[in-house]
């Protein structure tokens, strides 16, 4: 085994505890990682140490056509997409911006922390509720008993399938799962990790196994949850402003309000300016991440 072989699974644990790691609860948090692949690697291995989806990962790294195809071969840079700017709302608790399918998590304490992680939500016609609730039961190893909507939908693809799927490999939600305060939404695990990152659901909120985990450990019975659809989310961190763009799948973005928020920014101070081209090319073609705006 090579020195490189041997450093890789540290490496990888380092990054593992950067993508989940707490940041300060502000409104822009984490940073933009530059990683240089040393060895052949799975993308999916990559995304889940760093907390991100293969998905942002592809949009990060356009010209790194190995992503999508699952394999990134050694001697790859990668652009990791970890800075966000957070969603407008109430910082507490659970938050999730279906917008960008992403998870937020605000820790109570001493030095309040958010935390971050990748989620898939829910596809057409079975769009992830937005509203507020609050987790109403946690799971461990729990059974999933699909709904008739849904077993009639896999029996007209070919599938059967049974009243009730035990825990284990088969079970798509994976072994922790907080149930929601609407009975028929959960966040939850997953046994197919590829679909973090994408719009696949039927309502649900799914998370890389480790991240469930991790969030199933701190959020209790009680902790709000708070779902929004934000694709234009705006934040000001050191005096300077960050715009941060999605694509609009459900309508929701609303432009001229982004506008009248910088105008308002603008007229806070004097010696404030901002670049309109580049305000305008942001709403027009998401930028996925953060990107100054201010001169």
């Amino acid at each position: 085994m090579t020195r490189a072989q041997l450093l890789l699974p540290c490496l990888l644990l380092l990054l593992a505890a950067c993508g989940r790691d707490g940041h300060e609860a502000s409104p822009l948090i984490g940073e933009i990682r530059s990683l240089h692949v040393e060895e052949p690697l799975r993308a999916l291995d990559i995304a889940q140490r760093y907390a991100v989806s293969i998905a942002e990962l592809a949009r990060a790294n356009p010209e790194v056509a190995a992503l999508r195809a699952g394999r990134v071969e050694a001697g790859t840079r990668l652009i990791v997409p970890t800075r966000f700017v957070l969603p407008e709302g109430p910082r507490e608790g659970i938050v999730v911006n279906v917008a960008e399918m992403r998870l937020y998590y605000f820790e109570d304490g001493l030095r309040p922390k958010v935390l971050t992680f990748p989620a898939a939500v829910g596809r057409e016609e079975w769009e992830t509720p937005i509203g507020q609730t609050q987790v109403a039961e946690k799971i461990v190893e729990p059974k999933w008993y699909p709904p008739d909507s849904i077993r009639r939908e896999a029996a007209a693809e070919g599938k059967k399938l049974p009243q009730v799927v035990p825990p284990g490999p088969d079970n798509p939600l994976g072994k922790f799962a907080l149930r929601l305060g609407w009975s028929k939404h959960m966040i939850h695990g997953t046994n197919q990790p590829n679909s973090i990152g994408r719009p696949v659901t039927h309502g649900c909120i799914r998370l890389y196994s480790a991240d469930m985990q991790e969030l199933f450990e701190r959020a209790q019975v009680g902790t709000p949850v708070t779902l929004v659809d934000q694709p234009f989310k705006l934040g000001e961190a050191d005096g300077v402003l960050y715009l941060e763009t999605h694509p609009d799948g459900s309508g929701a973005g609303d432009p001229q309000a982004v506008r009248a928020r910088i105008e308002r920014w603008l007229a806070a101070a004097d010696d404030r300016r901002v670049d309109d081209e580049l305000v305008e090319r942001a709403l027009r073609m998401p930028t996925e991440m953060p990107v100054k705006v201010s001169l």
